[in-house]
């Protein structure tokens, strides 16, 4: 992986009991985050930019030392016990050691403050009273990125950068911002070219329903031939109704045909679903395993619903 890191730095000196933090001259105008791709000699570029002309700044309802972030219309990172910070976030094909990403990060605001870290959801299934605060244990990325491997989507290697316009220093207890840094990612490509990739196989889209649901689906069948996709429809009496039958149909189905979208017509009682260990649940009802062409990891290899 290459990267290059070049900053200089603009010392700001704010209270901390201010609740709007200025960014940028333009800090009564709003916050975005633009995205342009690229294409060239089989690679992408993406080239990413913020303009984050203020922050909203609140002190925690318990937690005083830290400040919770805020900004309309851009996303603050939600890693659990790590810093809220602004961030961007893609993915692309190929494995972190294929990807370069190299950040400008122009001018830094620091502000006497700790962006408070991110906690546990709450849960419908579990006591959020009994639920402890994870404080912020360690200072953000080094280098205001992050590459991490997802695993494979049909056969191709997906990575997920992650670009912060932000980090903290936890022994100074200061959040320094970037408003006006600027990314480029160079990959193979992106999850949309996948989707989207013509596939050479026999039929597009794979339906299995009950019997007596099929006169239902005669109208869909024909839009969506309409649209240009073969499909096809199978008997679900035909593969039987349990869930290893199921789950080897729709691999064998696969690794024939390399379809790209599923439909799975009926309720539980019907059509069974595979039970998944959740935070929730260790028996959460779920379809995705059906569609785990890789058991190596756990991205469906193909566009489903029920």
């Amino acid at each position: 992986m290459k990267y290059f890191f070049n900053a200089s730095l603009l010392l700001l000196a704010l209270p901390l009991w201010a609740e709007t933090i200025p960014l940028s001259h333009q800090s009564n105008q709003p916050s975005s985050i633009s995205i342009n791709e690229m294409k060239t000699r089989g690679f992408s570029l993406h080239n990413i930019k913020f303009d984050l002309n203020k922050v909203d700044a609140v002190a925690h309802p318990t937690q005083q030392k830290y400040k919770v972030l805020s900004e309309k219309d851009i996303s603050f990172s939600q890693t659990v016990g790590e810093a809220q910070l602004p961030f961007k976030s893609l993915v692309v094909v190929g494995s972190p050691d294929e990807i370069e990403v190299t950040i400008d990060a122009k001018h830094a605001v620091d502000v006497s403050m700790l962006a408070a870290p991110a906690q546990l959801a709450d849960c419908r299934c579990e006591d959020n009273k009994n639920k402890k605060w994870i404080p912020l244990k360690k200072s953000s990325q080094e280098n205001l990125f992050q590459v991490e491997s997802l695993g494979k989507f049909r056969g191709q290697e997906l990575s997920r950068v992650t670009i912060y316009a932000a980090e903290v220093n936890l022994e100074t207890a200061v959040t320094s911002f970037y408003p006006s840094l600027e990314a480029q990612v160079r990959s193979q490509g992106t999850l949309s070219s996948l989707y989207n990739e013509e596939l050479n196989s026999d039929y597009d889209f794979l339906v299995v329903s009950p019997k007596n649901l099929l006169p239902g689906l005669v109208d869909f069948v024909q839009y969506k031939t309409q649209s240009g996709l073969k499909v096809k429809v199978v008997n679900l009496e035909d593969i039987g109704s349990d869930v290893a039958k199921l789950t080897q149909f729709f691999k064998a189905e696969y690794q024939n045909a390399n379809y790209k979208y599923a439909l799975i017509v009926g309720t539980d009682d019907l059509f069974p679903n595979h039970q998944v260990d959740t935070s929730g649940s260790s028996r959460t009802p779920s379809d995705y395993p059906y569609f785990l062409m890789d058991d190596q990891d756990m991205i469906p290899d193909v566009q489903y619903g029920r």
